[in-house]
This record gives C-alpha cells, sequence and structure tokens, in this order.
C-alpha cells in the first residue's frame, strides 16, 4: 500500500510532476495527499489572485469550490480525493472557483491523480477552464424559456 505524506511542511514544486503538467495552457494547481497546494501555475495565480504564499495552504482555503447546486465541493475529504483513493476514474466537474473574493468564474475542472515520490498518492492535478461565458447562455436559455 502507498504511504501518505505527514503533516511536515510540503516540499516545493514538485520536479517529478509529469511534463504535461507544465505544459496546459489554463489554470493548473496539485495538492499533496493531504491537501496542501504545491504548485500552482501563473494562470491559477491570476484565477485565484494568489501569489507564492498559497503554497503550503490547504487547497480548499484558496479555491474555495462550488458544486453546480451550490454545496462546498472544495472541503478537507472532498469528492475528487476521495475518488482518488477509491481508484475511481477522473472525471470533469462544473465548478464555481471562488476564490479569496467568492466570485471567481465557473469552469470545467478535470482533476487527475498522480503517484508521488515513493509511491506516496493521491497527490492531486487539477486544470480548470472557465466555463463562465457558458452559464451565463444557459441562464439566460432558462430565463427566456419561462
Amino acid at each position: 500500500m502507498p504511504s501518505m505524506v505527514g503533516q511536515s511542511e510540503p516540499p516545493p514544486a514538485p520536479d517529478w510532476l509529469p511534463e504535461w503538467v507544465g505544459l496546459v495552457g489554463c489554470a493548473c494547481w496539485v495538492s499533496d495527499p493531504v491537501g496542501r497546494l504545491v504548485y500552482l501555475n501563473d494562470e491559477g495565480r491570476r484565477l485565484f489572485k494568489v501569489g507564492d504564499e498559497a503554497l503550503g495552504r490547504w487547497c480548499h482555503s484558496i479555491v474555495r469550490g462550488l458544486d453546480e447546486q451550490g454545496r462546498d465541493f472544495c472541503r478537507e475529504a472532498c469528492p475528487a480525493w476521495c475518488d482518488a483513493m477509491r481508484a475511481r476514474p477522473a472525471r470533469p466537474r462544473t465548478l464555481r472557483t471562488r476564490g479569496p473574493d467568492g466570485r471567481g468564474p465557473w469552469s470545467l475542472v478535470w482533476i487527475v491523480s498522480v503517484r508521488g515520490p515513493q509511491g506516496t498518492h493521491p497527490w492531486l492535478v487539477h486544470c480548470a477552464c472557465s466555463q463562465e461565458r457558458a452559464h451565463v447562455i444557459e441562464r439566460e436559455a432558462a430565463a427566456d424559456a419561462r
């Protein structure tokens, strides 16, 4: 069984991450097995309006994602973490990534579990593409249908 990372300080941005993580053209961030941010690309920093101070903090405290029913998706032992622990396949999620001001966009978020050093898991790679325009169109169409 893979080991879990303890409560020590998170490592610097992992150099063992798959190469594709640095090549995605959308907001991307990585959380360690206990839920702390260890990587945040430039698009992610812009999305959440944060800098290096976000590294080492709880992922859910920065992202603050809501699902389509308005429930907190981002929390300790979030659904994506639970899926990874049960070896369930990654699937896209539509989340409102609120960030610090509570007004972030709706995003289509892929959350992929990868193994880290010494087989530790789940390290969760999050890739978010804004879907705000799609949600505006859906709301307008629903209002027109009434």
